[in-house]
Formats: C-alpha cells, sequence, structure tokens
C-alpha cells in the first residue's frame, strides 16, 4: 500500500500500537507474525529503551503471557522484513500484536504486518498495511489502537 505506520521516538517518550484477535484455538498450533521494518536515525537515550514488535497471548490455561519480541533497534535504514513463529504447548484464546518504541529518538514504520496460525495463509490481521481508504469501513481503518501513526 501506500501508507504505513510511523512511531516517532522525539524525546524517547512511549509509542505503541497494538490489535487484539480472538483465536480460540482447540488445539495448539503455531503462530507466525511479522511484516516490513524500516528505521530511521534511532539513538538510544538513558531510561528504558525498547523499539520492537511482540506477539502476548492469553491462554486458556495461563492468562496473558508476553510470547515473543522482535528487537528492531539493529535494522539497517532500509526496509527489512522480520518474521517469526512461535510453537506454543498451549490452547491460545486471544493474541495481542503490539508494535512499541520507547527510549529512543529516531523513527520506526512498519508495514504488511501478518499473524497467522499454523496450517493457514489467512492473516488475522485487519488493515496490516495501515490503509486509510474510504472503501474501507470505520471497523477496518480503525483496527489499531492508538491511529497517531498514519504516514504516507
Amino acid at each position: 500500500g501506500e501508507r504505513c505506520c510511523e512511531l516517532d521516538g522525539g524525546g524517547g517518550v512511549l509509542h505503541w500500537g497494538v490489535q487484539n484477535k480472538i483465536v480460540n484455538q482447540k488445539a495448539p498450533k503455531a503462530l507466525t507474525f511479522g511484516g516490513w521494518v524500516q528505521t530511521g536515525g534511532l539513538r538510544q537515550l538513558a531510561g528504558d529503551c525498547e523499539c520492537s514488535l511482540s506477539l502476548w497471548m492469553q491462554s486458556y490455561e495461563q492468562g496473558v503471557l508476553p510470547v515473543s519480541t522482535i528487537d528492531l533497534s539493529a535494522l539497517p535504514m532500509e526496509w527489512s522484513r522480520v518474521e517469526q513463529t512461535v510453537p506454543l504447548d498451549l490452547r491460545v484464546r486471544r493474541v495481542a500484536v503490539r508494535m512499541r518504541l520507547t527510549g529512543y529518538e529516531g523513527k520506526v514504520r512498519f508495514d504488511d504486518l501478518f499473524l497467522r496460525q499454523e496450517g493457514s495463509p489467512e492473516n488475522l490481521l485487519v488493515n496490516p498495511s495501515f490503509e486509510d481508504d474510504s472503501r474501507l469501513d470505520k471497523y477496518t481503518q480503525q483496527a489499531w489502537t492508538q491511529p497517531f501513526w498514519i504516514h504516507g
């Protein structure tokens, strides 16, 4: 698409975006998440620092848990594809894909994100390319929290 999500770490303030999805697995299945990422001018500031794409889950057995985090702070400045497959031994009720930038000066951009269950080509994320298109319904346009992110 023509747009992407841009998080600007001006002053090291926390910036993030999240999409929650109900999965309701009847049996454990691996989840794969990732997408295209571009960093620009990242400079670590004092304090807690994180530039990441992460997967969180709510299982039937153990509640809400961070599952996997892809550290984006060392990526080159050109667009890079990141992906991680997470084998699970719990039945997942709900998952969240989270973009996070805190403790850095600079920017990180996200585009064409995906979340798939083992054995399915379907992308579970709504509006993974962050399009703000009048043909899309309001739910699809606003599927990601913190809608400060559109850059086109």
